[in-house]
């Protein structure tokens, strides 16, 4: 029998196909079979298979591929931590040297800040105006961080990973040339989501030094370790 990554791809490259003509064909077939494309989410990986999908059938088009995985996002079929998934996963780390696929994550990552900022902006119109709807909107400004910080820990574990084991054919340059590509891109992310307030992130209790190229395991090469908890500014002092 068929398996759930088959049928995603047959069913999202028939729709696609249908909606190939022009952006409102693209959005309309999207909308009438929002229920075929959920009720085919049934495993873990479901939602890589669907972006996986797109991203082989618009192999030709950024703009496309951009648009659809878009309204994907916007009709909750994917998440933007699935968007992350496929960026840094082996199929996307093969276009790691194309532009796109790191603009993709720019939008994903700038529509996660926007959403918590416009929701600030009304906490502190709400807070103005004593319009009694304060506790409501901190509410939502709270769980909008918290979603903004599952987001960024969850992009710099996969940037980790990524840059401690390379898939195998990554991009079809040289090994450093790939590492370095993703320090830039893990650098970048890091500014723009203020991870830390000094070069150094903590992930999960791993230390990484941005702006020295130091990961782990090189700390413990050093003779440097660090417990659980250590602020990142201690460690970037500790490394000179």
């Amino acid at each position: 029998s068929m398996s759930n990554k088959e049928a995603i791809e047959l069913v999202m490259q028939t729709f696609l196909h249908l909606g190939s003509k022009t952006y409102s064909h693209l959005e309309t077939v999207l909308t009438r079979y929002l229920k075929v494309i959920e009720s085919m989410l049934t495993e873990d990986d479901s939602q890589l298979n669907v972006l996986l999908a797109v991203q082989d059938f618009w192999s030709n088009s950024s703009q496309h591929r951009s648009y659809v995985m878009g309204k994907l996002m916007t009709y909750r079929i994917v998440a933007n931590t699935d968007i992350a998934d496929w960026v840094l996963s082996d199929p996307g780390l093969r276009q790691c040297h194309r532009f796109h696929s790191w603009e993709v994550l720019k939008e994903v990552s700038a529509k996660v800040l926007a959403k918590k900022n416009d929701l600030e902006d009304l906490f502190r119109e709400s807070l103005a105006r004593n319009d009694g709807k304060e506790e409501e909107r901190r509410t939502a400004v709270e769980e909008a961080e918290e979603d903004a910080r599952k987001f960024s820990l969850h992009v710099l574990r996969l940037f980790l990973n990524r840059i401690a084991s390379p898939p195998p054919d990554q991009c079809a340059i040289s090994d450093e040339a790939f590492k370095d590509t993703l320090r830039r891109r893990l650098r970048a992310f890091c500014r723009m989501h203020r991870c830390q307030p000094c070069s150094c992130v903590l992930v999960s209790g791993v230390f990484v030094c941005l702006t020295k190229r130091l990961w782990w395991p090189q700390f413990e090469q050093r003779g440097l370790a660090f417990a659980e908890g250590t602020s990142a500014r201690y460690v970037e002092g500790r490394l000179g």
